[in-house]
């Protein structure tokens, strides 16, 4: 059972909707800084250097996640959240000022809001988890952080398409409109809090979905859902930050800026549908997660079967659903880890970096040497299959051993 905190368990969902609200604002912060970076470098460099810029990032935040989330445990979550809206203020006046015409400003803006980020995401969904007074509770909890998350995911890669073929300058003032409401709603709607390190006493999920106590079992469940969350974020960062030039670029699919984002929308869309219908879904044990995996990794194939916009659109659908029960299941699991919540959402957020790191530059260095869109989604899909696969040995070898 969870422990109450702060404060009566009314207050605390009443106060959870600034939280959904910053949840929301920061992924279409987030979505519409990578995939208007990705489309602005797309007029100036190389696929390459485009599948480059599309993991910036992730260099930031892949190493800062699991640091944000700690000094999050010991400051608070207002700070921290503050802390990323004033960074992202002046990204946004930087890519406002300079960001059409400069590649060195597209990375400096990217490694910037992954370092801010870093301290924003691990203190929502430490916070959110704290709140919560049962188990139901925390999965109601975190199923509407991640519908709230997916909404804003949905509109920033359908906005930032449109807005290229009008004028960049549009998508980055829209970043710091974003950028200054945060800060707003921090400052008047998050109370000054600072949690135990520890948080609130929670039930310990093992592999097989049962309590344990043992440290070699938490690692080694640790292990196996950083596996799962880095294949399907994996999967996923690929939509967003290479995709966008395959949809746009003349030599692979030479799509709109609508029908580029109306596609990424439709990923978007039903990834939020299926976090609203999730709560009557429970999954109760690790092996459901990781064969979510392995069909998302897999989904990744129906791609190369034709080029039709309309069967890309339900492509991206299927993929979107079947990421929603991979994320959502994940992160649940994870914040029941015995660590501080900040630093378990840290870890959580670390392994989302590591995937979010590699695969842009990967299927860009993919597309760039082979010059088909074919090849980048084979490679991305070969390389999460792997992944999804070591995660259900790890689970049958600590099955056997049980």
């Amino acid at each position: 059972m969870f422990s109450a905190q702060v404060e009566e368990s009314t207050g605390k969902r009443t106060r959870l909707l600034p939280l959904y609200f910053l949840a929301f604002s920061g992924d279409v912060f987030l979505s519409t800084i990578i995939v208007s970076c990705t489309l602005v470098g797309s007029h100036i460099a190389p696929a390459w250097v485009i599948g480059l810029l599309g993991s910036t990032f992730y260099m930031t935040y892949l190493p800062m996640a699991i640091l944000g989330g700690r000094v999050s445990d010991r400051i608070g979550r207002r700070t921290s959240i503050l802390i990323n809206a004033i960074g992202c203020i002046g990204v946004s006046i930087l890519l406002i000022v300079w960001g059409q015409s400069s590649l060195y400003i597209l990375f400096a803006s990217e490694l910037a809001t992954g370092f801010f980020n870093s301290f924003f995401w691990p203190s929502i969904e430490a916070y959110i988890s704290e709140m919560a007074i049962n188990e139901q509770e925390h999965q109601t909890n975190v199923n509407k952080f991640c519908l709230s998350w997916s909404l804003g995911y949905m509109i920033g890669p359908f906005i930032a398409p449109v807005l290229d073929d009008i004028g960049t300058l549009y998508s980055f003032l829209i970043l710091l409109i974003l950028a200054l409401v945060i800060a707003f709603v921090a400052t008047v709607f998050i109370p000054r809090f600072v949690p135990a390190k520890k948080g609130a006493p929670v039930p310990n999920v093992s592999p097989q979905g049962q309590d344990h106590g043992d440290s070699g079992g938490i690692l080694l469940t640790m292990v196996i859902l950083t596996l799962v969350i880095v294949t399907y974020n994996f999967a996923t960062t690929f939509f967003l930050g290479v995709f966008p030039d395959i949809g746009k670029n003349p030599t692979y699919l030479g799509w709109s800026g609508f029908e580029t984002g109306l596609a990424l929308f439709c990923f978007g869309a039903a990834r939020s549908i299926t976090f609203v219908l999730q709560n009557r879904i429970k999954n109760d044990t690790m092996i459901s997660g990781i064969l979510l995996a392995l069909a998302l990794s897999l989904s990744a194939f129906l791609f190369l079967v034709t080029p039709n916009f309309v069967a890309f659109c339900a492509f991206f659908s299927l993929s979107g659903v079947l990421s929603a029960l991979v994320y959502s299941m994940t992160l649940q699991k994870m914040l029941h880890l015995p660590e501080g919540r900040g630093q378990s959402a840290g870890i959580f957020e670390s392994g989302l970096g590591l995937a979010g790191l590699l695969s842009p530059i990967i299927s860009g260095v993919a597309l760039d040497i082979f010059a088909t869109y074919q090849a980048a989604f084979i490679t991305v899909g070969t390389i999460s299959i792997i992944m999804s696969a070591a995660a259900f040995i790890l689970l049958a070898v600590f099955s056997r051993r049980k």
